[in-house]
Parts: structure tokens; sequence; C-alpha cells
């Protein structure tokens, strides 16, 4: 049997809500892995808020630079959360100087993400902020709350 692999666990990023649902199936895949003999810790990955930030600038102007010219006259075949998207990069004018800041940004991130991933051998957490929304539908309410644009 190999070695038991140090396993990070949580259960929001802080950039999303998460259902009750989704949080319960984590900490039922945390516990089976624990009584499997991993090492289960509560972990988060660093600058997550951060990745998203700069990600998001690169997505919009990489979006707005080749999405929009590429679906103009198609927006009706566009699912809710993509149109919703495409609506508001509309007169979006990209710049170079935040797009390159983004890179380097992603890129320093990158280093610390990898550092933590050396100390925690694999992540359990929600991929989602709630079970599968409906096919071209979007994330509504999470037991409650609003989903936040991003992330």
């Amino acid at each position: 049997m190999s070695a038991p692999t140090a396993v990070a666990v949580f259960e929001e990023d802080g950039l999303q809500p998460v259902s009750a649902a989704c949080r319960a199936a984590v900490r039922q895949a945390a516990a089976a892995l624990g009584d499997a003999g991993h090492d289960v810790v509560d972990a988060r990955p660093p600058g997550q808020a951060a990745v998203r930030s700069a990600f998001d600038v690169v997505l919009a102007a990489e979006a707005a630079a080749g999405l929009l010219p590429g679906i103009a006259g198609r927006e009706d075949e566009l699912s809710p959360p993509i149109r919703a998207i495409v609506d508001a990069l509309r007169g979006y004018q990209p710049a170079l100087g935040p797009y390159l800041e983004a890179f380097a940004t992603l890129v320093r991130l990158e280093g610390e993400a990898d550092a933590w991933l050396e100390r925690h051998g694999a992540a359990l957490c929600p991929v989602a902020p709630d079970v599968a929304p409906p096919s071209r539908g979007a994330f509504g309410p999470v037991d409650g709350e609003a989903v936040r644009p991003g992330g």
C-alpha cells in the first residue's frame, strides 16, 4: 500500500456561496478518505480571490477581443449565463497593461499554489456552488443566497 496522501479539505472558497448538499458531500468524502488512512486537514489554497480577479481580467480582455466578433448575430444561440457575460462585455475596451499585469500576478500565484500542493497531495472541495444547473441554465440562489459574478 502506498503512503497516505495529505488531503486538504475546504467546503467553500470565499468566492461563491456553497449549498448544504455540496458541503455535506465534501464532509462525507473527507470522512471516507480519513477512514482509508489519509491525513485529512482543513486547508484552503492561497490567493483564491486574487487568482479569480486576475483571471477575470484576462478572460474579459480575451473574450472582448476574440469572442464578441465571432458570435455577432448569433447571441440567441447562447445559454443565459454566457449571454449575460456577452452583454456585460459590450463596450469593454481591453488594455494591454492590466492584461500583462494580470498574467504576472497569475505566474506569482501559481508558484504559491505549487508550494501549497507540495504540502497537500490532493484537495477536496466543491467544484460548483450547487448541484448541476438545468441544461442551458444558470445557478440561481444557493440556499437562499445569490451567486456572485465570476468565480
